[in-house]
This record gives structure tokens, C-alpha cells and sequence, in this order.
């Protein structure tokens, strides 16, 4: 996420990409803490699976079936939204990490990388359980 923010997408006016990168975040992290294939599926897909995770906190799993057909607009319709819609969708990530980690260390063995492909910048999340 750290790496996210330092891109300046919102400061840029790149909603899209800064909505792509954070829905990457978190369908690669839910894949590896709730071993399912949350990358590979479809919104409507994903947001079924999401609806029946087990020790999925049940706030965080309501704001993301809220948020989530949101961010699909801006990153594949072009919708825009404000700043600070943009600021809560990254600290719903925040605190879906934050209260899903299995203790405090797996929280900093999140090892967030970042390569360059094609002009764009491309993270993963490695988790150790």
C-alpha cells in the first residue's frame, strides 16, 4: 500500500490505475490469507466468494461488496470519485490486513514488490502463514 501511495496516482488525477493497484492488493492478499483465486475471478464472481469467507470480519466484508462494484466503474468506466472515496476504499485495505494477519509479525513479512512492465507498475504480495 506504502508503495501505492508513493506512486501520486490521485495527485495526477490516474484514479484508474490507483484503482487497479488497490484491487490487486487486495484480491492478492485475500488469495493468499483465505487460499482462494480471487485474481483469477470476475467481480461478480469474487464478490459471491467473499460473501462466504469464513473469519472474514463481517464490517470489512459489507464495506468491500459496497466498494467494490465502485472501484470496477473507476477503473473500467472511467467514473470518477472523490479524494476521499479514493482514501477510504485504501483504508478499508488497510484495516482488512491489519485485522486479518494472523499476528503481528506476518503483517511486515507482507513483502510488497514492484517491477515495471509495459509503462505499468505491477505489485505482489508475498505471505508467509
Amino acid at each position: 500500500l506504502k508503495e501505492l501511495d508513493d506512486q501520486n496516482y490521485l495527485q495526477e488525477g490516474k484514479e484508474d490505475e490507483f484503482e487497479t493497484g488497490l484491487s490487486f492488493i487486495s484480491r492478492k492478499y485475500i488469495s493468499n490469507r483465505y487460499n482462494i483465486l480471487a485474481l483469477e475471478k470476475g467481480n461478480n464472481a469474487f464478490m459471491e466468494e467473499l460473501r462466504t469467507l469464513k473469519d472474514f470480519p463481517e464490517q470489512i466484508r459489507s464495506a468491500m461488496l459496497r466498494a467494490l462494484p465502485e472501484m470496477e466503474l473507476v477503473k473500467y468506466a472511467g467514473q470518477s470519485v472523490s479524494t476521499e472515496k479514493h482514501m477510504q476504499y485504501r483504508a478499508l485495505i488497510d484495516q482488512l490486513i491489519d485485522e486479518t494477519s494472523k499476528n503481528e509479525e506476518q503483517k511486515y513479512i507482507l513483502i510488497l514488490t514492484s517491477i515495471l512492465e509495459s509503462g505499468q507498475i505491477i505489485f505482489n504480495k508475498v505471505l508467509v502463514f
